[in-house]
């Protein structure tokens, strides 16, 4: 059950397999950034599901710190306050 805006909405969602060892793994390489385009108040909650102990993620960012376009929301990398050039280039690896 997750309340926005005075609202109580329950939310059913499902984990895929072996997503927490997935998680565990590539935090124990990297830093993981959760960057979704959802609320903050819906993503905690889902994120305290699967991450109750807040291990795999070194920081996240929301709806907040997306840019509206043409009504969606868009991600801009920037915002993540990163060496741009750096993460591209690791992510080939």
């Amino acid at each position: 059950s997750i309340e926005l805006d005075g609202h109580s909405f329950t939310v059913w969602a499902r984990e895929r397999p072996y997503l927490r060892d997935f998680l565990k793994y590539c935090s124990s390489l990297c830093e993981v950034i959760l960057f979704t385009a959802s609320r903050r108040e819906y993503a905690d909650e889902l994120i305290k599901y699967f991450d109750p102990n807040d291990e795999f993620f070194s920081a996240r960012f929301y709806r907040d710190s997306c840019t509206p376009m043409n009504g969606n929301y868009v991600k801009d990398l920037n915002r993540l306050q990163r060496d741009l050039v750096r993460l591209l280039r690791s992510s080939h690896v």
